[in-house]
């Protein structure tokens, strides 16, 4: 998150649904990263976009079940499914990271059809009255998978917008902004490649 989901600590910049302009940063993973402007909540936009021999009807599978992603992601430190309606599925999720204080937030998590694939897009819910621990509050935490066939591959889109909440020290969003990223997307490249 991380997502969603991700939706994920390590994830402490985002989103680039109000960015027009992206800036790659590196080519990974048979990822492209990129970064947007600072927006002026202060969150900086993040995009990756991967191509990867894996049946996207697999990929999409495992982004559908957020409740499990901490058996994924190493920058989530628990998630739990609170809640599904149909399309909606409220998550609670504790965001981890070396260095800084855990995280925890709950997000409302929407599957979507789009062509050729699911979007599964996640915002941080009004309620957050399921939080169990001290973790800080993220302010902000919103973006989206999307899953599209390419032939019989995937074409992942990886949007967010994080902001973290209390004090993080600059050095180490620095830091997220590069490896956190690179990790997320390592993470769910390597569960894939071991199914």
């Amino acid at each position: 998150m991380a997502c969603l989901g991700v939706p994920v600590f390590a994830l402490l910049l985002a989103s680039a649904v109000a960015s027009a302009s992206w800036t790659v940063t590196d080519q990974e993973h048979d990822c492209t990263f990129y970064r947007g402007e600072v927006e002026a909540s202060g969150a900086t936009a993040v995009r990756v976009v991967c191509d990867w021999d894996v049946p996207p009807a697999d990929l999409s599978a495992v982004l559908s079940q957020p409740g499990t992603h901490a058996g994924i992601f190493s920058s989530l430190g628990e998630a739990e499914t609170i809640s599904r309606a149909g399309p909606l599925e409220r998550v609670r999720q504790v965001h981890v990271a070396r260095g800084a204080t855990d995280r925890e937030v709950v997000v409302d998590i929407r599957t979507t059809d789009v062509p050729e694939g699911k979007r599964f897009a996640w915002t941080k819910a009004r309620d957050q009255s399921a939080r169990r621990t001290d973790g800080v509050e993220p302010d902000l935490t919103d973006g989206f998978w999307e899953v599209t066939d390419r032939g019989g591959r995937s074409h992942l889109v990886y949007e967010i917008r994080y902001l973290a909440g209390g004090r993080v020290p600059a050095l180490l969003v620095r830091w997220f902004q590069v490896s956190g990223i690179k990790g997320v997307i390592g993470d769910l490249r390597g569960f894939m490649d071991r199914r």
